[in-house]
């Protein structure tokens, strides 16, 4: 190796004959770093950009931190601290678990956008298990932009890659949601009543306030006010790791957490849920006492599996396109858009942050605006003529 020339300020610049590389040198705060290139003027040219990147407070301090450092710093600083329900954790965490094992050996100052790209396409070809759509993709690329915004402030890498990186045009795409039209949740609504179970009752509920399913059949008796026609929502099933379905005292956001009004027709329909709980209490072989308006029929929450399959048959059986129970939330907030109701009232009904997702999907049916959204419903429905048992 050849002396280094040294330059007060400026590093050292020298020629590395082991490796045949010049290699330019300096020490910022208090931490050796290097660039290396083929020619004497590269290197002294990545050495001044490297200096001038630190003055400016771009520069990455640590050059051997890998995605992996970054991750980990993400998910046990950051994470914790966001509002976030179990569900939406357990999300993240599985995002960064994918994330690790594609890129976390590679160093962040190695990092690109071409290798993210990289790493998205091997998710899409199943490379960490079942093959990702274009949505999961997105959640994915989405995450990595938020653990190196985490890693940009604390000067661990420079630029955020996961911004530029663009997913694969042959990821699969999400199957669009169904919605029923107005004739279309009049009839649905004619079908749950008649059905006359506790499952259809949750599913009318949902198709005139646009709750989550889980939502929906978390409502308790002491959320409901008859009077005020009200509605607090404030708890939600889930599945825990058992698969079993759990009432929970947590909701998907901290937005999630409302007050929505109810029209008429739900006002009825929860007002005979009382009885017909009574009912199906004292029908029971065994019981478990909740305070659940649509309970099983031991008393425990509805299981998500048995509600889907139960919504299918009603759908069938009423010559209906088959729903999901989400998409039953999908159908009101279509139903309100069609007659005018603003996106920022809908927004608020079924819980979103903003209306970003409203304007994505149903901004094709807006007309002129209505008084509310409540009225709608009142409007289409009115007062059931019977009530679900």
């Amino acid at each position: 190796m050849s002396g280094k020339k040294r330059d007060a300020g400026t590093g050292s610049v020298y020629f590395e004959a082991a490796r045949k590389r010049w290699v330019g040198e300096v020490v910022l705060d208090d931490r050796k770093r290097r660039v290396t290139a083929r020619t004497k003027v590269d290197a002294s040219a990545k050495l001044a950009e490297l200096i001038r990147d630190h003055a400016g407070g771009t520069v990455a301090l640590d050059g051997s931190a890998t995605v992996a450092s970054a991750l980990e710093i993400w998910r046990d600083r950051v994470l914790p601290g966001r509002d976030l329900s179990t569900s939406s954790v357990e999300n993240y965490r599985w995002v960064i678990d994918l994330l690790d094992a594609e890129l976390g050996k590679v160093r962040l100052r190695s990092l690109t956008a071409e290798r993210i790209e990289a790493a998205l396409d091997r998710l899409a070809a199943g490379s960490q298990g079942r093959p990702l759509g274009a949505r999961s993709l997105k959640y994915v690329r989405s995450t990595l932009a938020q653990v190196l915004d985490t890693a940009i402030r604390r000067k661990m890498v420079a630029t955020n890659w996961a911004r530029v990186a663009e997913l694969t045009a042959t990821a699969a795409k999400p199957a669009a949601r169904k919605s029923l039209d107005i004739d279309g949740a009049r009839r649905l609504w004619d079908a749950l009543l008649a059905d006359g179970s506790s499952a259809a009752a949750c599913f009318a509920l949902q198709l005139v306030t646009g709750l989550r399913p889980g939502e929906a059949a978390g409502v308790c008796f002491d959320a409901v006010d008859l009077e005020r026609r009200h509605l607090v929502v404030r708890r939600g099933v889930r599945n825990d790791a058992r698969g079993v379905a759990r009432l929970v005292e947590e909701l998907k956001t901290a937005g999630s957490f409302r007050t929505i009004a109810l029209p008429a027709a739900a006002v009825e329909l929860l007002r005979s849920r009382r009885a017909a709980v009574a009912a199906m209490r004292l029908a029971a072989s065994s019981w478990i006492e909740s305070d659940l308006v649509f309970p099983s029929t031991t008393g425990r929450p509805l299981d998500g599996s048995a509600r889907r399959s139960a919504l299918a048959a009603i759908c069938a059986e009423a010559d209906l396109p088959r729903l999901t129970p989400h998409e039953l939330r999908h159908t009101a907030a279509s139903v309100l858009s069609d007659q005018g109701i603003p996106l920022e009232v809908i927004a608020d009904l079924l819980g979103h942050a903003s209306t970003r997702v409203l304007e994505e999907t149903y901004r094709h049916r807006l007309r002129v605006a209505a008084d509310g959204a409540v009225a709608v419903f009142d409007g289409l429905l009115g007062s059931p003529s019977s009530t679900v048992g």
